[in-house]
């Protein structure tokens, strides 16, 4: 450094990353021969020293405690280990995202943070690219005539909401027409002996429908605010943990990873996925897992549909604390894992700072 010449020297690094803990940890290579000894199915007896480290580290696990019936259950489920991987790296546990700021300086904190985004990286990608290699353009006629249908009226109006109106509260039937047309059976038919199938509003990989609804009440008249369980089968609330409105509404703010706009909500739909449903007939797939990713996409739009015809606004997130929404609802996260929440409530007069105003758009 004196003589004026100073280095970074790459040092090599072996780290591992345990699904059962959703941690990574440095790993020495004695650790690594250990762990490559141990049998990846049944057990052995083993008295090694560094047998420890690699315990408190996930990497191994005891026979009869609980990380081993947890190994278990994720053994159970049928999941493909890439897809494992994948799912636990993206369970979030207390993390707060910082947007509870308040409306007046939402705009203002949007606008300034784009700037500076866009100095730092250069403007995004184009919306409309042309394919490489295209040998030719053919025009599409544009219609002019408003399409006839509600569908295409309930398309145009569909936006996200992030401001709500504390004053109107969610009706009961709205919540019940809400939730019957989203995830309740439409229809039922024999597959084959007792097994059966349903018919949903929204598609599903192999026709499975693995995703449940946990609504998050808020303010629905008379209907108890606190976690429940949407029993489609029923068409029934199953109650899990009756709260205040307040700590409903705290609660929803810490499940969605601090966004404070959604607060004035009136509910929320924990998207919970029954893995080892969809997993039963994909058995470690490597396409499972993105699968049910997209099962939870489709509803998500469904529901921002039927609220749009209902007057209510909308919204999804994936920014969530899985693991903490797991825990309060009672999940292994591997039979059973939260991935996404949606949510509505009465829009307000006015949007907020994070809503920007659309122009109609026309591509000639």
């Amino acid at each position: 450094m004196l003589a004026g010449r100073a280095r970074l020297d790459a040092e090599p690094c072996l780290r591992a990353f345990s699904i059962l803990t959703g941690e990574e940890h440095e790993l020495g290579r004695d650790e690594l021969e250990l762990l490559l000894r141990l049998p990846a199915e049944g057990w052995q007896e083993c008295d090694e020293p560094l047998l420890d480290g690699l315990l408190l580290k996930g990497l191994a696990v005891l026979e009869g405690t609980p990380e081993a019936r947890r190994d278990e259950q994720l053994a159970a489920a049928q999941w493909n280990l890439f897809g494992a991987l994948f799912h636990a790296r993206g369970r979030w546990s207390g993390v707060d995202v910082g947007l509870g700021v308040p409306d007046r300086v939402e705009a203002e904190l949007v606008s300034a943070a784009t700037l500076e985004w866009v100095e730092r990286h250069g403007r995004p990608p184009t919306h409309f690219p042309s394919a490489a290699g295209s040998l030719s353009t053919h025009e599409l006629p544009l219609t002019e005539r408003e399409p006839d249908g509600e569908l295409f009226a309930a398309l145009g109006g569909r936006r996200t909401a992030r401001r709500f109106d504390r004053s109107r509260r969610m009706r009961e039937d709205e919540l019940a027409l809400l939730l019957r047309t989203v995830y309740g059976a439409q229809g039922i038919a024999t597959i084959a002996g007792d097994v059966a199938g349903i018919r949903r509003t929204s598609p599903s990989g192999g026709g499975l429908h693995p995703i449940e609804a946990y609504p998050l009440v808020l303010d629905v008249e008379g209907v108890q605010p606190g976690l429940h369980h949407y029993h489609a089968g029923r068409h029934a609330l199953e109650l899990l943990e009756p709260l205040s409105e307040e700590d409903a509404r705290e609660l929803a703010v810490h499940f969605v990873c601090g966004q404070g706009y959604f607060r004035d909500a009136s509910l929320l739909v924990v998207l919970v996925a029954r893995f080892a449903r969809s997993f039963w007939k994909y058995r470690r797939h490597e396409k499972a897992y993105a699968v049910t990713l997209m099962d939870a996409g489709h509803l998500s739009q469904t529901f921002y549909l039927v609220c749009g015809a209902l007057g209510l606004g909308a919204f999804v997130t994936a920014a969530v604390n899985n693991a903490d929404i797991d825990e309060r609802l009672g999940l292994d996260g591997f039979g059973e894992g939260s991935l996404a929440i949606s949510g509505c409530g009465a829009p307000a007069e006015h949007g907020s700072g994070l809503e920007p105003e659309f122009v109609p758009y026309r591509p000639r």
